[in-house]
């Protein structure tokens, strides 16, 4: 590691980027347009499941990610669970996905039985690797009637979920090219990632099925909420069904086609969402300025450097990642004691889920640089507000 790079250095760095004072990891902006929204809102009454609010939040979103179908649900978990069961995901079901990830999305799929199958990630973008799955697959995989099989646990395959990590656009295009090979739907995991781009085309919206969230701690907030996207009208169809108890529209009977979950956005979190979504380019910027900051500050070489992503996409850093390697043994718990002392909230990127017990035995590749990055990860105060200027 290199000598200038020390705890002290790092901490007086990250503190000369934030500012003075108490920070927090990621805090919502929330301005005079919110609360106009939200005071409509209240006033009107419809509060919950019916108003104006959620229809304009679903319509300007999905102008906004270019997405022919776009449905808000309660949460991002939620969405995750109607991706799951959209796509046929059943009882012992396997579904490849990184361990390198929020517990929600390997949760969501426990919720319909399925079976994590756990991937290794590549170190630039922190998405699925696509030339080891495609390695991976070729040795494990066999086609049963029409369908593709574990080899080695005689299960089906049924869906791959690429997650676009801390905002950062995974290898979506190679991802996708791999599973199509192998006959294996696609589910993007772009719970953080509103706003990120590769190419010009919003993540979420080129596998089989997409996924957002809207938590406090999001670019873009409403409280608590997701979204479910597809471009597939019978796969929304489906979502639909199932997320809003499958009511059979009747001017005065209640009947239900089905069991079915509610999980429909509620129209009072809409509303925060929609003053959010039309402040959406300047937080972006504002994220984006952060992380140059950042990365003026920190950036040694490549002993310390913030995660950027790779070269063609465009990433909403909406968590700001600082990677550290070559350290001593104890180094980054050491900084995360340093900055927790200062005042400065910072965190190790999750835990990969493998390491967790309840999926503990979950079939899984090797995960060399899954290993490696989780011990290296850490991520920053994030929040747009704490940009001094905009790029």
């Amino acid at each position: 590691m290199q000598t200038l790079v020390t705890v002290e250095s790092i901490v007086s760095a990250v503190r000369c980027t934030v500012g003075r004072g108490p920070t927090g990891l990621h805090e919502p902006d929330i301005g005079a347009l919110e609360e106009e929204y939200t005071q409509t809102c209240l006033r009107s009454g419809y509060v919950s499941s019916v108003g104006e609010y959620v229809g304009l939040f679903e319509e300007e979103l999905a102008g906004i990610i270019g997405a022919p179908a776009v449905m808000a649900t309660v949460n991002g978990t939620s969405a995750l669970h109607l991706g799951f069961m959209a796509l046929g995901v059943g009882p012992g079901d396997e579904v490849l996905v990184p361990s390198m990830t929020f517990v929600a999305t390997v949760n969501a799929l426990s919720y319909c039985g399925g079976i994590p199958h756990f991937v290794d990630i590549e170190h630039e973008s922190l998405g699925v690797d696509p030339a080891k799955l495609s390695v991976y697959l070729r040795e494990i995989c066999v086609s049963q009637d029409g369908q593709t099989t574990n080899r080695m646990t005689g299960r089906p395959i049924k869906a791959l979920v690429v997650v676009h990590l801390l905002g950062l656009p995974a290898m979506i295009d190679e991802l996708c090219e791999v599973a199509e090979r192998f006959g294996i739907p696609v589910l993007e995991d772009a719970a953080g990632a509103l706003g990120s781009r590769i190419d010009g085309r919003h993540v979420g919206t080129t596998g089989d099925v997409g996924v957002l969230s809207f938590n406090g701690n999001k670019t873009v907030t409403t409280g608590g909420g997701g979204a479910f996207i597809t471009g597939d009208p019978d796969l929304a169809l489906k979502a639909k069904n199932l997320s809003n108890t499958w009511r059979i529209p009747h001017p005065y009977k209640v009947e239900h086609g089905g069991i079915s979950y509610n999980y429909r956005m509620p129209n009072l979190n809409a509303a925060l969402g929609l003053a959010q979504l039309r402040r959406l380019p300047d937080f972006l910027r504002k994220q984006s300025s952060l992380h140059l900051e950042y990365k003026g500050m920190l950036d040694a070489g490549d002993s310390v450097h913030m995660v950027a992503g790779r070269s063609e996409t465009e990433p909403n850093y909406w968590l700001q990642a600082l990677c550290v390697d070559k350290a001593k043994p104890g180094f980054v718990q050491e900084l995360l004691e340093a900055l927790t002392s200062d005042g400065i909230q910072a965190r190790m990127a999750w835990t990969p889920i493998h390491r967790m017990e309840a999926y503990s035995r979950a079939p899984r590749a090797g995960l060399e640089v899954t290993e490696r990055i989780s011990a290296q990860l850490l991520c920053l105060p994030s929040s747009s507000q704490l940009a001094k200027s905009t790029v």
